[in-house]
């Protein structure tokens, strides 16, 4: 009976139980410590090393003698006391405020824990659409305030200047003339969004935005089914099917820790609640959200359009002539009649970055009847605003702007043509960054005017329409930095204040006493609009969404590259954060880099091993990089993936020469930004040792996680947890359930009896719980 349980394992090597890891299997340390004396005994084994005391500090006194020395160069800051100790301050005791963290397409709302003035930890904001989550990068992010590779102030030709000097300088260059254009990340703040329609009002510019990791096919394909450029809200809780192809909605993808906690609603079971849905995931890298699907199945990145089109066939009545999948034809066909059977509460979602593929879908959900169900587009979310197209446009136009200002991103280092823009700012009179640091773009700027950090800031979000929160400063800005905003409005003439000018603004948002209103909006840090709202973002430009390029498929036998993001660096703008760094990957289980990931079927047919070191080579030849092998179960063959967010040249000095930039294997064109393409491999005959979570603790045969199917939950409920049987010495047969079993007298609790259980249905293994226990335990 046991035998036809499935076995749970950490690694390749204790799924085969390689000889090293049985050997591995019962030491704490596999890696030898050689700290034993100072010389070798008489009679002592010469084969055993031994260490002298300098060693021995080595090994174990360098990070205490580290800080030591490093606290004695330290400068010596006086502390000044409260003159008139502020009211809200109790020394020793916490105080929370409410804000927002929104970067890289990642909303959370939050609420900030401080200790005399300072942040130091986070936690989700309950009252918020996001339902109190945090997505790992949120925890992380108090750390990002004190990174002291900030700019300390403005910067003017490489060389620090006033505030007042950069103004002046600003000013004469916009009055020179020619086009102005902003270039940004999704803005997703109403008042921050104002404020730049008001400077390019002035100067006739024109705003460009784009997202490092693109959903403007989603956009697109839109505008082309329902006539308005959007992305609608998913709720994931009402399916009872869902099929992913290749969207990993419950760790990246576009509303990810408001998608997880929908999503886990319907997975987590109980006596009351003896349904759970269904999910099909069919995808190229093995990720979280494959991870939990019930049915996973393993695609090459070009096969993932082949799937959509094979279920747009049988659902939507399309007629595309897909070639035949021997992996996936069956439990695509599943996938259908189940779709079918759930019309009205089922869901079909894509990740891909073609918008044909991406009208299928639209199609595919229509015929499911999901819209007005599961699909809500009169409340479209606005966290993914970037339009290709329009980028593509400024790209291919740069030698006409006289002025071009760059906020919050950064196309250099996170755009596949980020040579080709990096050309065009030499060439441009006058060059604008906002960035917090020199980075790739802010480095070939004339100008760069450091932003606050969002803890130093008054903000405004709006993540979908209706749905607002707000974020207030929790400390006086740390160096001499300016919020991007309030740079606008001076170079503008507006001599308003930011925090003014948002108070304004929300005169128009708030109903009754704006005063009371207003208070209560920052407390809770979140305001939900009422009926009549309009908001500054359903104003939307048409891009000619209806013209979209036929679907291609391909069939081709080279091998295929799929970039992702993962939850850790997500498109790469906190790299110098080293908690992330060290965050160990959910699924690769690695850290401090990104790799080549493939199948091992894939790795023993070209003959490599982990940590070997290949050149990838985009066959048209317009990218390359150099990354070690990284063998990850449940990966189709003749495909790798790599993660974005790496290859940092100018971040700081954690990020510096940690992995490999594979923005640039993305194919760029008219038709949009897509994360696929075809290779060659090359091994270098280097290594590379790949930091990577042990698996030497191995459960050792105990049985500590308990599963069955929902099938036998339904009929019976405790057939999950008690199903474990003991021997023991009356009981050799082993019948005995283990709570039938002690070594010790029985003691009846009559409080709580506390243990650690984890629902595997509920927590999906985002990480996000690691990172918070780094913040706790490391405070900044």
């Amino acid at each position: 009976m046991q035998d036809n349980k499935p076995k749970y394992w950490r690694g390749i090597e204790e799924l085969e139980n390689t000889p090293e890891f049985v050997k591995n299997a019962y030491n704490e340390f596999p890696e030898y410590l050689p700290v034993l004396n100072n010389k070798s005994e008489e009679g002592a084994s010469s084969a055993m090393p031994t260490a002298d005391r300098r060693e021995f500090l080595k090994l174990m006194g360098f990070s205490v003698a580290a800080a030591t020395l490093a606290s004695c160069e330290a400068p010596v800051r006086k502390a000044i006391p409260y003159l008139n100790k502020p009211e809200e301050i109790e020394p020793g005791i916490a105080n929370w405020y409410a804000s927002t963290y929104f970067d890289g397409g990642d909303y959370n709302a939050v609420l900030v824990k401080t200790r005399e003035g300072r942040p130091i930890k986070l936690e989700g904001n309950p009252m918020s659409v996001t339902g109190g989550g945090l997505s790992a990068r949120a925890q992380a992010s108090v750390l990002n305030l004190y990174d002291d590779a900030r700019l300390k102030g403005p910067v003017k030709a490489k060389k620090q200047v006033t505030w007042e000097e950069m103004d002046r300088a600003v000013t004469a260059g916009l009055g020179q003339g020619g086009r102005v254009v902003l270039v940004s990340n999704t803005i997703i703040s109403p008042s921050t969004k104002k404020v730049i329609n008001e400077f390019l009002g002035k100067f006739g510019g024109e705003h460009v935005t784009y997202d490092a990791n693109s959903y403007s096919a989603i956009s697109q394909a839109y505008e082309a089914s329902h006539g308005k450029r959007m992305i609608p809200s998913y709720d994931f809780s009402k399916p009872e099917v869902i099929v992913s192809v290749g969207a990993d909605f419950i760790n990246t993808w576009l509303n990810p820790v408001e998608q997880a906690r929908q999503y886990i609603t319907k997975r987590k079971v109980s006596s009351d609640n003896r349904k759970m849905s269904k999910h099909y995931q069919f995808e190229t890298m093995m990720t979280v959200t494959g991870a939990n699907a019930d049915v996973r199945v393993p695609v090459r990145p070009s096969e993932e359009a082949a799937v959509v089109a094979a279920l747009h066939n049988r659902i939507a009545g399309g007629s595309t002539s897909v070639p035949a999948m021997a992996k996936a034809d069956k439990q695509i066909e599943k996938a259908a009649a189940e779709l079918m059977a759930a019309r009205g509460a089922a869901l079909v979602v894509s990740g891909s970055k073609d918008a044909a593929v991406q009208l299928m879908v639209n199609q595919i959900n229509t015929a499911l009847g999901a819209f007005g169900t599961v699909i809500d587009i009169s409340t479209p979310t606005y966290t993914r605003q970037g339009n290709d197209q329009q980028m593509m446009n400024f790209i291919n136009n740069m030698s006409g702007i006289g002025t071009v200002i760059f906020y919050n991103a950064n196309p250099v280092y996170d755009h596949p043509m980020g040579a080709q823009i990096a050309a065009g700012i030499k060439n441009i009179a006058t060059s604008i960054s906002f960035s917090d640091r020199e980075d790739e773009t802010a480095t070939l700027c004339k100008f760069i005017c450091p932003d606050h950090n969002y803890l130093e800031s008054w903000n405004d979000y709006e993540p979908k329409k209706g749905f607002l929160s707000l974020a207030q400063p929790t400390i006086s800005p740390l160096f001499n930095t300016r919020q991007a905003q309030d740079s606008l409005l001076v170079w503008t003439g507006n001599n308003t204040d930011y925090y003014t000018y948002l108070q304004r603004n929300w005169r128009g948002i708030l109903s009754g006493s704006f005063v009371s209103a207003w208070d209560k909006a920052v407390h809770d840090g979140v305001y939900q609009a009422g009926a009549g709202y309009s908001s500054i973002f359903d104003t939307v430009t048409s891009t000619g969404g209806g013209s979209i390029a036929p679907l291609a498929l391909s069939s081709s036998k080279d091998i295929e590259v799929s970039l992702y993001e993962t939850a850790s660096l997500g498109n790469g703008t906190h790299a110098n954060n080293p908690w992330l760094l060290e965050m160990a990957d959910p699924i690769t289980r690695a850290c401090w880099d990104n790799f080549v990931c493939m199948s091992q079927a894939m790795s023993k047919g070209l003959g490599l091993e982990q940590g070997n070191m290949v050149k990838v080579t985009a066959k048209n030849g317009k990218a390359s990089v150099t990354l070690p092998v990284l063998i990850q179960p449940g990966m189709p063959d003749n495909a790798i993936a790599m993660a974005i967010g790496y290859g940092r040249t100018h971040a700081g000095p954690a990020a510096k020469q940690v992995g490999g930039n594979v923005y640039p294997f993305a194919q760029a064109n008219e038709n949009g930004v897509r994360f696929i393409n075809t290779v060659s491999l090359e091994k270098t005959g280097e290594n590379k040792e790949i930091a990577q979570i042990q698996t030497h603790h191995t459960l050792m045969g105990r049985i500590v996680v308990q599963d069955s199917t929902l099938a036998k939950y339904q009929k019976d409920p405790k057939s999950v947890t008690e199903r474990i049987r003991i021997s023991t010495p009356l009981d050799p047969s082993g019948t005995a359930a283990p709570s039938e079993v002690s070594l010790w007298k029985d003691y009846d609790y009559k409080n709580h009896h506390w243990g650690m259980v984890i629902d595997l249905n509920s927590c999906i293994g985002c990480g996000s719980c690691t990172l918070g226990c780094q913040a706790e335990n490391n405070v900044p």
